[in-house]
C-alpha cells in the first residue's frame, strides 16, 4: 500500500512513522517496499508525471513554507499557531512566526513576507524557497498543506505523551495529566500502551 503513494510529504510522513514503528531504518523499508520492475506499481511509478510534496529532501516544514509563499491563504487552514510553540522541531519558531503574519495580514505576498526578514539569514532562506521550483500542481496545495498539519499534531501529540510517559515513570502524574495521557493513547492509537503504575 505505502509503495503506491504518490511521492511527497504524506508518504514521507507515513514511511517515517512505520519504520519507527516496525524499528527499521527508513531507508531500509524504503528499500523492502520499492516495487519490482515490471511490476504494475514499477511501470506506474516510472512513468513521467506530477509529484507531490517533498523535493530535494526538504522537510515538510519547508515544503510547507514553499506552499505558503506560493499561496498565503493556505494559513488560515492551520489554525493557532501557537500550539506548536514547545514542539522540539528545527525551524518551528519560523513557521508560527509567518503563519502568525499571515493570520494577522491576510493579503500579504510573498515579496511582502520576505521583507520583513531582510538582510538577514532567515530571509535568504525565505528567497530561495520563493524561488525554488515546486512541482506541486497548484490544485494539490491544499491537500500537501493539510497533510503537514496533520503530521505537526501528530508530532505534537506524540512528544506530549513521551512527556507524560517519562514523567509518570520518574515521578507520577497528577490526576489531571492521567486523564490526558489516557486521551492521547486513545487519539493515537499507534502509541505503545504502557501501564501508569504511580
Amino acid at each position: 500500500m505505502l509503495a503506491k503513494l504518490a511521492p511527497g510529504a504524506f508518504r514521507h510522513m507515513m514511511m517515517n512513522r512505520l519504520a519507527e514503528l516496525a524499528q527499521f531504518e527508513e531507508r531500509s523499508l524504503t528499500r523492502l517496499l520499492a516495487p519490482k520492475e515490471g511490476s504494475a506499481t514499477a511501470s506506474s511509478l516510472s512513468k513521467p508525471r506530477a509529484t507531490h510534496g517533498l523535493e530535494n529532501g526538504l522537510s515538510p516544514l519547508r515544503t510547507g513554507l514553499k506552499l505558503l509563499l506560493r499561496s498565503p491563504a493556505l494559513a488560515a487552514q492551520a489554525g493557532d499557531p501557537q500550539r506548536w510553540h514547545e514542539l522540539n522541531i528545527r525551524g518551528i519558531g519560523l513557521w508560527i512566526s509567518i503563519l502568525e503574519l499571515l493570520r494577522a495580514h491576510p493579503h500579504l505576498a510573498a515579496a511582502s513576507i520576505i521583507e520583513r526578514w531582510r538582510d538577514s539569514d532567515t530571509g535568504q532562506l525565505l528567497n530561495q524557497l520563493a524561488c525554488g521550483e515546486l512541482v506541486i500542481p497548484s490544485e494539490g496545495y491544499e491537500t500537501e498543506f493539510a497533510g503537514i498539519i496533520r503530521w505537526l499534531d501528530d508530532q505534537l501529540r506524540d512528544q506530549r505523551w513521551a512527556h507524560l510517559h517519562a514523567k509518570s515513570q520518574r515521578e507520577g502524574l497528577t490526576p489531571e495529566e492521567k486523564r490526558e495521557f489516557v486521551t492521547l493513547q486513545q487519539v493515537g492509537g499507534n502509541l505503545p500502551g504502557v501501564p501508569i503504575t504511580k
